[in-house]
C-alpha cells in the first residue's frame, strides 16, 4: 500500500521513469559511433512504407528549407515531435525492446510530414504536368504497392518488412530482432482451419504459448482444447504455435516440432510461416526421426553440482529417463541440463525443473520415483543434469536409459 511508506513508494516511482528505457540489456550489433543506439532507427527504416519515408524524407527537406526563410514555423513543432522520441531511445545508454510500439507517438509526426512532402512533390509536379489534378492522382499512385501488399498480408500488417532489407524474408535472414511477431493476428486464422479440417473429437493444444491465446468461444464445441501436448508420446493432439524470432529454441516442445512433425498447415508472409498447425502423430513424423533404440553402458557420475552422464560416442539425443529412491532425500527444487560433443562446449536445454509443460500428458517431471528428460534430437556425449540441492532425490539413482536416435 502506499500510505504505508509514502516516502519510500515516491522514490521508487521516481526511480522507475529515471531508469526507464536504460535497464533493457543492448544489443551491441546495434550500438553506432559514439555508443548511439541504431535499434529504433533501423526498425523505422526496415518497417516504414518506402512511398513514406520517401515523402518524410522531402517533407523534412521542405520544413528546413522553409525554416531557413522564416516561413511555416508551425511545420518545425512536427519536426520535433518527430525527433524528440527518436532521439530519446538512440541517446548512449539508452534502449528500447520489442520493435517500435513503445515510442509510436513518433508516427503521426511523421504521417504529417509525410503529408507535407506529398503536397511538396504535387507542387513540383504541377508546373511540368500544367494540371494539379493529374500531378494529385500520380502522387498518389505512389501508394499503390503499398496498398497491395497490406492487402495481401492482410490481417498480418504488423510482420511488415519493406525492400531495403528484403522483406519478411530478408529479416529472417539477418536474424534481425522481432521478425515475425504477429501478436496473435493469424490464430483466428488457424483457428478456421481446424473448425474446417480437424476430425470430430480431435484434440488441440498450443505450442508454447497459453491456452488463453485463443478463445475457446471460436473454436468448434466437439474439440478437446486443453493442455495436450504429448510430445514423443505422439497421441495426435493438433499443435497451433505461432513462429517468430526465437520460437524455434525457446523450448523442447517447439524444437521437437519444428524438427521433427511436418506441419499440415502454415500462414505464410513472403514465404516465410508466421504460425504452424502440426498434428502430432506417427504418420507426420519425418523420417530421419523414425527410429530410436536405448545405448547400451551409459556411464553416471556424482558430481559437486548433480549428475554428469557419458554416452560414450557422439549421438542424437532422444530422451533421458531415470529410476530414483525417494527414501530419506531433499525434493528437488531447481534444476536444468546442458549437453556437450567434446565436454568444453556446452549448450543449455531450455526449461527449469522441476517442470510440466515439456510432455504435459506426463506430468511433472520429476515426481513419483522416475525423471523423463526428452531431447529434440541434441547431437552430444555428454550430458550434465545441474540440481538444487545437488545431493536431491534425484541423485539416488536406481536405473537409467538413454534413449537416441539412429
Amino acid at each position: 500500500m502506499f500510505w504505508s511508506d509514502p516516502v519510500h513508494k515516491v522514490q521508487r516511482i521516481i526511480g522507475f521513469y529515471k531508469d526507464i528505457g536504460t535497464t533493457v540489456t543492448i544489443n551491441q550489433g546495434f550500438i553506432g559511433p559514439l555508443g548511439v543506439s541504431t535499434y529504433a532507427m533501423q526498425w523505422i527504416l526496415y518497417t516504414t512504407p518506402l512511398v513514406i519515408l520517401f515523402l518524410t524524407v522531402l517533407g523534412v527537406v521542405k520544413i528546413l528549407s522553409d525554416k531557413f526563410r522564416d516561413q511555416n514555423m508551425q511545420s518545425l513543432l512536427f519536426l520535433l515531435m518527430l525527433i524528440v522520441p527518436i532521439v530519446r531511445v538512440t541517446w548512449p545508454g539508452t534502449n528500447i525492446y520489442g520493435g517500435v510500439r513503445q515510442i509510436m507517438e513518433f508516427i503521426p509526426a511523421m504521417a504529417i510530414i509525410a503529408g507535407i512532402g506529398g503536397l511538396t512533390l504535387r507542387n513540383w509536379l504541377s508546373p511540368f504536368l500544367k494540371s494539379t489534378v493529374l500531378s494529385t492522382l500520380l502522387v498518389l499512385a505512389l501508394f499503390i504497392p503499398i496498398t497491395h501488399k497490406l492487402i495481401e498480408i492482410h490481417p498480418n500488417e504488423n510482420v511488415y518488412f519493406n525492400p531495403l532489407i528484403g522483406g519478411l524474408a530478408g529479416a529472417k535472414e539477418r536474424d534481425f530482432p522481432g521478425w515475425g511477431v504477429s501478436f496473435g493476428a493469424p490464430y483466428r486464422e488457424a483457428i478456421d482451419w481446424i473448425n474446417k479440417n480437424a476430425e470430430p473429437g480431435a484434440k488441440l493444444t498450443t505450442g508454447y504459448e497459453i491456452l488463453s491465446n485463443i478463445p475457446g468461444i471460436f473454436i468448434r464445441p466437439d474439440i478437446d482444447y486443453k493442455s495436450n501436448r504429448s510430445g514423443y508420446l505422439r497421441q495426435g493432439e493438433y499443435v497451433i504455435s505461432l513462429r517468430f524470432q526465437g520460437a524455434d529454441k525457446r523450448s523442447y516442445f517447439d524444437m521437437y516440432l519444428d524438427r521433427m512433425m511436418e506441419p499440415v498447415h502454415q500462414i505464410k508472409i513472403d514465404e516465410v510461416p508466421i504460425l504452424k498447425i502440426w498434428k502430432n502423430d506417427e504418420d507426420h513424423l519425418r523420417d530421419e526421426w523414425s527410429k530410436e533404440e536405448v545405448l547400451d553402458n551409459v556411464n553416471f557420475t556424482k558430481t559437486n553440482t548433480g549428475l554428469s552422464f557419458d554416452a560414450g560416442k557422439v549421438v542424437k539425443l532422444s530422451r533421458l529417463e531415470i529410476w530414483y529412491n525417494e527414501s530419506d532425500c531433499m525434493e528437488l527444487a531447481d534444476g536444468y541440463l546442458m549437453v556437450s560433443k567434446n565436454g568444453e562446449e556446452w549448450e543449455r536445454i531450455p526449461g527449469v525443473l522441476p517442470e510440466e509443460v515439456r510432455i504435459r500428458v506426463l506430468g511433472t517431471q520429476p515426481s513419483n520415483g522416475k525423471f523423463i528428460e526428452p531431447f529434440a534430437g541434441q547431437v552430444a556425449r555428454y550430458i550434465n543434469l545441474y540440481l538444487s540441492p545437488k545431493d536431491s532425490c534425484v541423485t539416488q539413482i536406481e536405473k537409467v536409459k538413454l534413449y537416441h536416435f539412429l
